[in-house]
């Protein structure tokens, strides 16, 4: 810069040759005037600049602030700042000499303390608007920037400085990012305020449900979260809604109210009425056990009836119907009246139990018609179920109707066997059978005589029997004797024959045969020749008897078996828990014992047939209870069937479905039916649910191309992500606001296709973290630059100050080194005031202040390690070792600052020499990088 202005500056006009130079006064030892006049009239810059760095404040001073030539201005302006900056002038009495804002901002260029002073005093945005753009230092327009808060202001300093000043226009951004943040976020809010009153409109329109106040609740705390920024209109909007919401949680309080009180009331008349059933039938109950019934306890019980049905009438006018209760009361006291009229003719039920213990088998007909009567009307009353007295009576009834039957069975089978035997005594007479008929005719008489009275049409038969008995003892048959030899005969040749068992049997029952048909006449040697013929059976029967007593073994096995499972049967029945049947269990059962049954055969006739019958009465009452939980499943399939028609008709699918799905679950749940129409059921059932199905395939193709769009759209946000990723730093910036458009767009997109949602969104939200990693990068990398470029400055002040102690200063490095200065890079907050204090105060650095700097410089060092836990060079280890007891004694160990407020001790620290320098600086690097190390 120097080198420029030289370049096209004019050349000064020669000297005049003087033959003798005057020795010089050194400027330490000029008064204020004369340094006034070198200021003013020297002609070397460095003469006239050094002249202005020792005068005092005047107005002088502040005319060569104003001079044209720019190193004369810098170096008044610089001495004007020293002035300011060592509290030997005042920013009032500089302001004094100042014609303006403006011109007190030239001024104090090189006096941060006082440019702070001057800004806090500025209250005129319009004032600080313009120090912001054009203020004379970047720390003066970036602290003016600070102070600007309103939009508009922000607004203009952005135009202004877009492309002048970078620092001032990334501060003012900033604050206008945080007005659109909030204007988005206001509008967010609002949004949200409209969506939560129109559902609270929505709500006001409806009657309220049980679930209706907490809907209401759960709104009215969402809008606790959202009122403060909503705006009058909506505030309005949801007062009016939330009354309407209130008016109708009111109007279902009154119907409650009114409901709960009727209910009550109702429940009174409903309560009344039980104690006066309870009481009617403990009435009842102390009327069956009265002893004895007098007149007046007659009339008592008649009271207390005519009482309680008074009480159920009034109970009735409450509820406004004859209900059960009342009912049953009724029934109550007529069969209580009733009992009264009986007791009073005939006795109480306990005086009847008497009569029947007494009387036995002598009962009288009119006992038995009263026990009769009150047995059937306590019946009617108690549904089946007798009290323990009436029990009683029915039980002693029964037992005297069981005695007086089986007397009579016994009379009538008795004549019946009379009968059978005289006519079979007969019919042996009238075949000869002698023997026969003579033993049926003895065991006649032995029953006959046990019978009171014989009827008359017996007694006839009776003597019809003793005359053919009579006529036979004189017939004599002698033809029969050589027949019946032979068949002696055969029978034993029978003995050694090889026939089958069945075939033998039958040889044997033919011969039988044909000797009771030659014994029709009996002759006095019949006796003989029968029991050789009965021995030569028996000995021919002797192979069969074996072969069917293991038949008749095997029946009587196969019986007890069909006993035994019949009473199995019968056992199941009655311990079996029908109320939670498991009715796949008990259709086995069924089957099981089916198949048992006709395995256990064969079994004799005549016990099979009573034994079938009852085996087939248990099959039929396990059937039966298997066919009621067929028809009750097949009511509640027929039920659901009618629920999936209905809809297949239901406006909206969503519910429609839910309805389907739950009455398909509850399908599950429900058994079999009748195995002949369970499939049939289960068809119409299934064609209500394809159709319901049927509606949502279709609506589900919608759905399926609506999602295909939104992922088109995805895709197209995706993309402009990805171009924007590839822009360079200040146009992604810029496009920040573009970015979360694009971000809030996406989050919209809540119905992408199943199969792509996971690829989308890692797609995009991987550009997305990529702009980001970007920014951050770059903002990471100019943070870095910040701290490189504050170290290099501080070397270029160190050169500086070292060379103006050792009196090698260039000319052209105290320029360039001003101009770094006043238009330094962006440096961390607060740095470049301190080294511009170092540049001003470098002509007051001597070799005592090297010396001390180097000691701090060191010290300063030492602090960095003890923070950084580095451990220190040998050389000083005992300065380390007596600092750490310096601080021990002075702040108790209080722990030393952080390793970035060093940073700020250390450039503040200047006039070392570059021997001592380089080594301290490399161990102080050392500790930051340790820092970072241990932070990270």
């Amino acid at each position: 810069m120097n080198f420029l202005r030289r370049l096209f500056s004019p050349k000064p006009a020669a000297k005049p040759v003087r033959t003798a130079t005057p020795p010089v006064t050194p400027l330490e030892q000029q008064s204020p005037e004369q340094l006034l006049n070198i200021a003013r009239t020297e002609s070397s810059d460095s003469q006239r600049e050094g002249a202005i760095a020792r005068l005092p404040f005047s107005s002088e001073l502040v005319e060569l602030a104003k001079n044209p030539s720019g190193k004369i201005q810098s170096a008044a302006r610089k001495r004007i700042g020293q002035l300011l900056e060592d509290g030997s002038l005042s920013l009032a009495q500089l302001q004094a000499q100042a014609s303006g804002a403006d011109d007190i901002i030239h001024l104090i260029s090189y006096a941060p303390t006082a440019q702070q002073q001057f800004l806090v005093s500025v209250t005129d945005p319009a004032a600080l608007l313009q120090l912001a753009s054009d203020g004379a230092s970047s720390q003066l327009r970036q602290a003016a920037a600070n102070r600007l808060e309103t939009r508009d202001e922000l607004e203009q300093l952005c135009k202004r400085v877009q492309s002048k000043d970078k620092n001032v226009y990334k501060i003012a951004k900033s604050k206008l990012d945080v007005f659109k943040a909030d204007d988005a976020r206001l509008a967010l809010v609002q949004q949200q305020v409209g969506t939560l009153c129109e559902k609270l409109e929505k709500l006001s329109r409806v009657e309220a449900d049980s679930l209706y106040k907490a809907r209401v609740e759960l709104l009215e705390s969402e809008w606790n979260g959202l009122a403060a920024e909503a705006s009058p209109a909506l505030t309005e909007r949801y007062q009016h809604a939330l009354a309407g919401c209130r008016q109708q949680i009111e109007k279902r309080a009154e119907i409650i109210a009114r409901e709960e009180e009727q209910q009550a009331l109702d429940q009174q008349a409903e309560d009344f009425s039980r104690s006066a059933r309870s009481e009617a039938l403990a009435l009842v109950s102390e009327l069956e056990n009265t002893p004895a019934l007098t007149e007046d306890l007659a009339n008592q019980f008649r009271q207390k009836l005519n009482d309680l049905q008074q009480a159920a009438r009034l109970a009735a006018s409450r509820t406004g119907s004859a209900t059960e209760v009342q009912q049953v009361l009724e029934r109550a006291r007529h069969y209580a009246l009733n009992l009264l009229e009986q007791f009073s003719r005939h006795g109480t039920l306990v005086q009847l139990q008497q009569t029947l213990a007494e009387a036995g088998e002598n009962l009288s007909t009119e006992t038995r018609q009263f026990a009769n009567t009150l047995i059937g009307g306590a019946r009617e009353f108690h549904q089946q179920t007798l009290p323990a007295a009436l029990q009683s009576v029915q039980e002693q009834l029964q037992l005297l109707r069981q005695r007086e039957s089986e007397l009579n069975r016994q009379v009538k089978e008795n004549l019946r066997s009379i009968e059978d035997l005289v006519r079979r005594g007969l019919r042996a007479a009238e075949q000869g059978m002698v023997r026969k008929a003579r033993g049926i005719h003895k065991e006649v008489q032995e029953k006959t005589a046990v019978l009171s009275s014989v009827p008359q049409s017996i007694s006839n038969k009776l003597t019809d029997l003793d005359q053919a008995i009579h006529r036979l003892a004189d017939w004599h048959e002698f033809a029969v004797t050589p027949k019946k030899e032979a068949l002696i005969t055969q029978m034993q040749a029978l003995a050694t024959s090889t026939l089958a068992p069945n075939d033998l049997a039958t040889r044997i029952h033919d011969l039988q045969d044909e000797w009771r048909s030659l014994s029709k006449g009996v002759q006095q040697a019949d006796e003989t020749l029968w029991e050789q013929f009965q021995q030569a059976s028996q000995v021919a029967f002797a192979p069969c008897k074996e072969f069917f007593d293991e038949q008749t073994r095997e029946r009587e096995a196969n019986l007890e078996k069909r006993r035994a499972l019949t009473a199995t049967l019968q056992t199941y029945i009655d311990q079996y828990d029908w109320d939670n049947a498991v009715w796949k269990d008990v259709e086995h059962t069924l089957k099981v014992a089916r198949q048992e049954w006709q395995g256990y055969w064969p079994v004799p006739r005549k016990a099979a047939e009573a034994l079938q019958e009852a085996f087939d009465q248990l099959m039929d009452q396990v059937y039966n209870k298997l066919k009621q939980y067929y028809q009750a499943n097949k009511q509640l399939k027929q039920e659901l069937i009618a629920s999936a028609e209905a809809l297949t008709q239901q406006d909206n699918l969503a519910e429609a479905i839910e309805g389907i799905k739950q009455l398909q679950a509850r399908w599950k749940n429900i058994g079999k039916s009748y195995p002949r129409e369970d499939q049939q059921l289960w068809h119409n059932f299934r064609q209500h649910c394809d159709a319901v199905f049927a509606r949502r395939a279709g609506e589900h193709n919608e759905q399926q191309a609506f999602r295909q769009q939104q992922a088109q759209q995805a895709t197209a946000l995706t993309e402009e992500l990805q171009t924007l990723a590839t822009q360079d730093y200040e146009t992604l910036l810029q496009s920040k606001d573009r970015v979360e458009a694009i971000k809030q767009a996406f989050k919209a997109l809540n119905e992408l296709p199943r199969d792509q949602q996971k690829s989308l969104t890692q797609a995009f939200y991987q550009a997305a973290d990529t702009i980001r990693d970007r920014i951050r990068a770059e903002r990471n990398q100019a943070e870095i630059q910040s701290w490189q470029d504050l170290f290099a400055l501080a070397n270029d002040v160190l050169r500086y100050e070292n060379g103006l102690l050792d009196g090698n200063l260039q000319d052209s490095l105290a320029g360039a080194l001003s101009d770094k200065l006043a238009s330094a890079p962006s440096l961390p907050a607060g740095t470049l005031p301190v080294l511009q204090q170092r540049f001003d105060r470098a002509a007051q650095l001597n070799a005592g202040l090297r010396e001390e700097n180097t000691t701090l410089l060191q010290t300063l060092t030492i602090r960095a390690e003890i923070a950084a836990g580095l451990p220190t060079p040998e050389s000083d280890k005992q300065r380390r070792m007596s600092y750490q007891i310096s601080q021990l004694q002075q702040a108790f160990g209080k722990q030393d600052a952080a390793l970035e407020a060093l940073v700020f001790e250390w450039i503040a620290i200047g006039g070392v020499s570059e021997a001592d320098y380089q080594p301290l600086f490399v161990r102080f690097m050392e500790c930051l990088a340790a820092g970072d190390n241990t932070n990270a």
